[in-house]
């Protein structure tokens, strides 16, 4: 067993997205437990990546860590990614985003619930902030023991699923995207990548 760095774990997530989408030009980020990666593309090549601890348990446990969550709470948690954001100097000016990891994954069939999309699997659905924004206010206005019974929500995820989406959220606000590709791709895919076509 070897723990990846937060520099290989953006290159895993780098492999994944660019063999799972065809995201030449643009920006992809994967959101863990522990860390979000940030990458940016230049002619589908990894032109620059940033690895930050703000991953859903860890913001979750530090600013939402009751069953209720307090406005004043969840402006903190945001306020707090925006300006660990500020410090990365590409992190901007919008264009295409995709975005991998089971939190996101997630948010992505509760939205494809929300509009009564079939049963069908996330890869490339567009997640609108918008859309993530309705998921925000319907999962606030429940405890944190009761979100797992918003649709598409896998119960295991429901005491964090409201924190990755805050920081999705703030990621999608200080990045000026409008639109979040998904792709069901991971960084298991993103190691089997390396160790088939490397």
């Amino acid at each position: 067993v070897r723990v990846v760095s937060g520099e290989e774990e953006a290159r895993y997530g780098y492999l994944a997205l660019a063999n799972s989408t065809t995201l030449s030009d643009g920006f992809g980020l994967e959101m863990g437990g522990g860390s979000v990666q940030l990458m940016r593309l230049e002619g589908r090549r990894l032109a620059a990546s940033e690895s930050l601890p703000l991953g859903s348990v860890n913001m979750s446990e530090a600013f939402l860590p009751g069953e209720k969550a307090p406005a004043k709470a969840m402006k903190a948690l945001r306020r707090h990614v925006a300006s660990r954001l500020e410090t990365i100097g590409w992190w901007d000016g919008g264009g295409r985003l995709a975005g991998i990891g089971g939190t996101i994954r997630n948010l992505a069939a509760a939205a494809q619930k929300r509009m009564d999309f079939p049963d069908v699997e996330v890869q490339g659905f567009e997640l609108s902030r918008d859309a993530l924004e309705g998921l925000v206010e319907l999962l606030a206005s429940k405890p944190a023991s009761k979100r797992g019974s918003v649709r598409g929500v896998k119960p295991d995820r429901a005491d964090v699923i409201l924190g990755g989406a805050l920081v999705l959220a703030a990621c999608m606000d200080e990045g000026g995207f409008d639109v979040l590709e998904v792709s069901e791709a991971g960084l298991r895919e993103g190691v089997f990548f390396e160790r088939i076509l490397g």
